[in-house]
């Protein structure tokens, strides 16, 4: 999808027409008649023909009959590190026509300086065996991309007044000029224009080409922003409007930080085995003992190690109902009275609890604009591709890839997530011990 950050190179300057006899040997053919003007919709299929030996032929373009180019395969004449081939037969300086999009085409060097740059830069990151299928997405990807451009640019041309158009470009190139100019010289450690340009000349492109892209890549982008007329700023009524409309996504459970004695039913003989063990250890903290000291040496609870110590824990998330009753309802710093549940016993002791409640619009007002921004940035781009869809519906299209594409994908990173569960206490937990009471019957 188009994005404000992504550079395009623009194509070379048209050579200049020879001007020898028509009668000489080897005179160039007849000039074909002008292109149509847009809106155009093409009389003949658009979808390359192939002949038996796979190679392309000649393919119907638009109403006036004109055909298309005869290019080769979108991995032909490309090397094994993504650059063009020396010996390539198609390799015109870059000037080898790779897609056609309406009346505007775009070239080979217009890709290629972009897949080169990232190969280099990602030499040592990608592996081997991907090398081929990396390069092949990048090409695509980048193609897709400047086609998507173009679309936009033959829009904007079509639509906005002729004399505006000049003044929108120049303010656009002195933009270049003020601003992206000095920001690559700074970046790149120069001091002139000229030394730019004859790193960029090394990679393919050229200053002035760098400019021209930035131009139509401004143009596009602004023309599309223009039509596509989504809201920009995020304004106080729009989040006080979602704080009021969700109020439930806001409020928050009760929680508590705790600590547990608990022994297995299964690690005894019986139940009252079980019982009489925690017993000791209840009477134990009764009578002055740590209860993490106790916990360490005699508990056989999850945290027993940590002295039996829970850190914050949401009220309805403990799967013992009983216990996740008693650390909700007991006051802070009492022992509780031996709890039950079919698998184990225990004792708990509260520190303290938070109760529940909402958050205000004043503490989640951010989290709210960070929201709506991303919800409209969805919008945004749900927007833009309904636009381009529309646009590539209109304008007939033709590139490389039509009838091959790359070779693999690039293999997806690694994704997760966790899921909890809850379960709600059923009946009310016992009462204190009374005090001087003991845990032993």
């Amino acid at each position: 999808m188009l994005d404000p950050n992504y550079v395009i190179p623009g194509p070379p300057a048209a050579p200049r027409a020879t001007t020898r006899p028509d009668g000489w040997p080897g005179a160039p053919p007849p000039a074909e008649p002008p292109r149509p003007q847009y809106p155009v919709r093409p009389t003949g299929a658009i979808t390359p023909v192939v002949n038996p030996t796979g190679a392309y032929v000649q393919m119907p373009f638009g109403p006036s009959g004109h055909t298309r180019p005869t290019p080769p395969g979108p991995r032909d004449g490309w090397d094994e590190h993504g650059k063009v081939a020396a010996d390539n037969p198609y390799d015109l300086g870059g000037a080898k026509i790779i897609a056609r999009v309406g009346p505007e085409v775009i070239l080979a060097s217009e890709v290629s300086g972009y897949v080169n740059d990232v190969m280099a830069q990602n030499a040592a990151k990608i592996p081997a065996e991907q090398w081929a299928a990396t390069r092949d997405k990048l090409i695509h990807d980048r193609l897709n991309h400047l086609v998507e451009i173009k679309l936009a640019l033959i829009d904007a041309q079509r639509k906005i007044p002729e004399g505006n158009l000049p003044k929108i470009m120049e303010s656009m190139g002195n933009d270049f000029e003020e601003k992206e100019l000095k920001k690559k010289l700074r970046q790149m450690n120069l001091g002139s224009r000229a030394e730019l340009d004859a790193i960029l000349l090394e990679r393919g492109t050229s200053l002035e080409r760098e400019k021209q892209t930035y131009i139509e890549q401004q143009l596009a982008f602004g023309w599309v922003m223009q039509q596509v007329k989504i809201k920009k700023e995020i304004s106080h009524v729009d989040m006080l409007a979602y704080y009021d409309q969700h109020l439930a996504e806001f409020e928050f459970p009760a929680k508590a930080r705790w600590e547990q004695l608990l022994v297995r039913v299964s690690s005894f003989p019986n139940r009252a085995a079980a019982r009489r063990a925690l017993e000791d250890m209840g009477n134990d903290v009764w009578r002055g003992a740590n209860l993490a000291d106790v916990a360490r040496a005699k508990s056989q609870g999850s945290t027993a190690p940590a002295g039996g110590q829970f850190d914050w824990t949401c009220q309805g998330s403990m799967a013992s109902a009983i216990v996740d009753r008693a650390i909700f309802t007991l006051p802070p710093g009492r022992l509780s009275p031996i709890l039950e549940d079919e698998r184990s016993l225990s004792i708990v002791r509260v520190h303290e609890r938070t109760a529940a409640g909402r958050a205000t619009f004043a503490d989640v007002q951010e989290q709210i604009k960070e929201k709506l921004e991303q919800r409209q940035q969805e919008k945004m781009k749900e927007k833009v591709h309904e636009y381009v869809a529309k646009l590539r519906e209109e304008t007939p299209i033709w590139t490389a890839y039509d009838d091959a594409g790359p070779t693999a994908d690039v293999a997806a990173g690694p994704s997760g997530g966790a899921a909890s569960t809850s379960l709600r206490p059923t009946r009310p937990a016992p009462g204190p011990p009374s005090a001087g009471a003991s845990y032993r019957r």
